[in-house]
C-alpha cells in the first residue's frame, strides 16, 4: 500500500496555512458533501484526460473555465454555503471543487500548464486504500482529513484500483500566496 506520509516532491502541508484550516474543517465539509445529490455532479470536462468515471462538483473558480455553467448552477442553488464560506478565507484561491473517482478510473499522467504558478491541495473526505496519487516518482495514498499538496507543474496521475468511490476537496492556490495566513472567520 502506498504511504500516506508523503515526501518530496509533495509539499509538506504543515508549511501551508490553508491546510490547517481545511483539516480542521473536514467534518463540516463532509456534512455538506453528504447533501450533494448524485445528479448534481458533472463529468470532468476533458474526457481524453482519463478513463473511467471522474466527476466534479464545483464550488469556486476565479476567471474563465469550461465548467462555469455548472458552477453558476451550484451558486444559484446556494449549495455547500459553509464550505464556500470557509474557502473564502484562503488567500490566493484559484479553484475549488469536490472531485470523485469511481473504482477503475485512471487520470492519466500529466503536468498542468497554468498561467499562475500554483499549488494543488487535496483534502480527502471519502477514501479507499486502492486509490492512489503519483507525483513525479512518488506514490502516495489518501487519508481522510489529511491534506496532500504538490505543485501543479509536476507530472501527476491518479489511479483507483479499489472498490469504493474516492471523494476529495480539490483546491488550487497561487504558489506565491500559499504561505500566507488564512483570513479570519467573518463575525457571526
Amino acid at each position: 500500500m502506498p504511504s500516506t506520509t508523503c515526501v518530496a516532491p509533495f509539499v509538506d502541508p504543515a508549511t501551508i496555512p490553508a491546510c490547517g484550516l481545511l483539516e480542521e474543517s473536514v467534518d463540516l465539509v463532509a456534512s455538506e458533501l453528504a447533501e450533494v445529490g448524485a445528479d448534481e455532479w458533472a463529468p470532468w470536462f476533458q474526457a481524453d484526460a482519463y478513463r473511467g468515471k471522474w466527476e466534479i462538483f464545483g464550488l469556486f473558480h476565479r476567471g474563465e473555465h469550461p465548467m462555469l455553467a455548472h458552477l453558476h448552477e451550484v451558486l444559484r442553488r446556494d449549495r455547500c454555503p459553509r464550505t464556500r464560506a470557509m474557502l473564502s478565507r484562503i488567500p490566493g484561491l484559484i479553484t475549488a471543487a469536490f472531485s470523485a473517482l469511481e473504482p477503475g478510473t485512471h487520470v492519466y499522467a500529466h503536468a498542468d500548464d497554468t498561467p499562475i504558478p500554483s499549488l494543488r491541495i487535496h483534502l480527502p473526505i471519502v477514501v479507499d486504500p486502492g486509490a492512489k496519487l503519483r507525483v513525479e516518482q512518488v506514490m502516495c495514498g489518501w487519508e481522510r482529513g489529511r491534506c496532500l499538496c504538490f505543485e501543479t507543474f509536476r507530472v501527476h496521475e491518479a489511479v483507483h484500483e479499489g472498490r469504493a468511490r474516492r471523494v476529495l476537496l480539490l483546491l488550487e492556490i497561487e504558489r506565491s500566496r500559499s504561505q500566507e495566513p488564512v483570513l479570519p472567520a467573518p463575525p457571526r
